[in-house]
């Protein structure tokens, strides 16, 4: 077994589903992670797949590697992400696996995983591939199932396992229904709305239908069919250039907001009444809007890669803003540790710790902003029409080149950081370097003055993202001047912006 150390990213697991997460290699790391939630006091736990082909035999191998270990599964089936997360509140289970490649092509999948309804540890999932590599074939920790075949019925334990339990086993559950009560539990909307929604041909497919409907909306769902091979177009909202259709539709039929889920729904995109997609910023101001006109004084959590309309509009709304690291584990773990009610990742995650469990779900995030929508007359566009505006590049992703450019990435900014500190600029350093330029009429440094660049080592690829904003055009252009003048010493990068 040759077991790719590449696969195991930042925050979950993913790669080619039939070379990569073969039968051999999912069962390892269900083995490897069972022994790690065992020494957390853990012995049973739930488990979800997406809806592509690979999902249900990677998920029969990660089952039978869990049991072979003493730790009993609650199987809920075919789910979207959020469900294995809700299964941990609703049946007090606290860990968890879901088999999904979230927004990646069909050929792909991987698998996420909970320990104490957390998501596992920043860096968790290399000690899963560090146990799987200290084991090997023939060692003790996973000796119940070294060799053997994977069945997917009984999940029968041949040796006696280290820690757990030898009578463990697998249960079967839907908590479909229960899932969709509580994600629409109190939810009333102000007036009948007219929405269009894309699956994509992800998970999603198979349940939104049913939470339309117990809204009230007049809904049309586009590529509705659960597909695993996404005949259409891969469900990754990010790619809005894949929506044409929705955008379309959303013009046609004259809805009021447009909705594109991702392929296993722990992240969404929204459009308003023109069928123009409102991306992370937009929907950031009014969630907040949404959860600060109940909670005063909540805090809110975003990355540093997003607008500072979103803080402006928070502080304004009486609220409290707070940067967080890029990725959903991280802003979950921010939002616990400082007790914000909502949180917000550039990519399509949305959290809400108001009247919910405070993990990213499209779907609930979905049933929240229709919910807004509905108690006023306006159009999202008019809602909008008050939010403070900002000057603003798209994400710039650069690659490093050269030796070892997963290191140098990380150099390359600390040099950056130092470079502005230096110089006195007010630095954010929460992740890479966030830089407040003033007004060119104050002395100051506040955030609020003529605007902001950001420098950051991405977590996943050898790339530096960059991406900058300000209160106007010209303003915009220093901005990207003085970081092309700090970044064009480097020869490992090409800077075009």
């Amino acid at each position: 077994m040759t077991v790719q150390k590449e696969i195991f990213r930042e925050y979950d697991i993913r790669g080619a589903a039939d070379t990569q997460l073969t039968d051999e290699i999912s069962r390892a790391i269900g083995q490897a992670y069972a022994s790690f939630i065992l020494e957390k006091g853990v012995d049973q736990i739930v488990v979800g797949a997406d809806n592509r082909v690979s999902s249900p035999r990677i998920k029969t191998a990660v089952i039978d590697g869990v049991v072979s270990q003493g730790v009993s599964v609650v199987d809920i089936g075919t789910a979207v992400t959020p469900m294995v997360y809700f299964a941990g509140y609703h049946l007090n289970l606290d860990g968890g696996i879901q088999v999904t490649a979230s927004h990646n092509p069909a050929e792909d999948n991987g698998i996420k995983m909970r320990e104490k309804k957390k998501p596992l540890f920043v860096g968790g999932t290399q000690m899963i591939y560090e146990r799987i590599i200290a084991a090997g074939p023939a060692s003790a920790l996973f000796r119940a199932t070294a060799g053997k075949p994977v069945t997917s019925s009984p999940h029968s334990v041949s040796a006696s396992p280290v820690g757990g339990s030898p009578a463990a086993g697998v249960s079967s559950k839907d908590i479909s229904e229960d899932y969709i009560k509580r994600i629409t539990r109190g939810i009333k909307l102000g007036r009948k709305l007219k929405v269009v929604v894309d699956t994509g041909n992800g998970t999603g497919g198979l349940f939104v239908r049913r939470i339309l409907d117990m809204l009230g909306v007049d809904a049309t769902v586009l590529f509705e069919e659960s597909d695993g091979t996404f005949p259409n177009h891969t469900p990754n909202p990010q790619e809005v250039d894949d929506y044409g259709q929705l955008q379309i539709k959303v013009r046609e039929i004259g809805a009021d907001v447009g909705i594109a889920l991702d392929g296993d729904c722990d992240r969404m995109n929204a459009t308003d009444e023109t069928g123009t997609f409102l991306g992370g910023d937009k929907l950031a101001v009014l969630f907040s809007r949404e959860v600060l006109r109940s909670h005063k004084g909540a805090g809110v959590v975003i990355n540093p890669v997003m607008s500072q309309a979103i803080f402006d509009d928070v502080e304004s709304a009486g609220g409290k803003g707070y940067f967080g690291k890029v990725g959903y584990p991280n802003i979950e773990s921010r939002m616990r540790e400082t007790g914000a009610l909502m949180g917000v990742e550039s990519s399509g995650h949305f959290f809400f710790g108001d009247d919910y469990y405070g993990y990213d779900d499209a779907l609930y995030a979905m049933v929240r902003l229709l919910s807004f929508v509905s108690q006023s007359t306006e159009s999202v566009t008019d809602i909008l029409a008050d939010m403070p505006r900002y000057v603003s590049t798209p994400e710039y992703r650069v690659d490093v080149r050269g030796t070892n450019p997963d290191v140098r990435k990380f150099d390359m900014v600390s040099e950056v950081t130092k470079a502005f500190q230096d110089e006195k600029y007010d630095v954010n350093t929460i992740d890479g370097a966030r830089v407040t330029f003033p007004d060119r009429s104050s002395r100051g440094r506040s955030a609020n003055g003529r605007g902001w660049g950001i420098v950051r080592a991405s977590n996943t690829q050898p790339k530096l993202s960059m991406r900058f904003e300000s209160k106007t055009e010209k303003g915009l252009g220093e901005i990207q001047r003085i970081f092309r003048e700090k970044l064009k010493e480097y020869r490992e990068i090409k800077v075009e912006f």
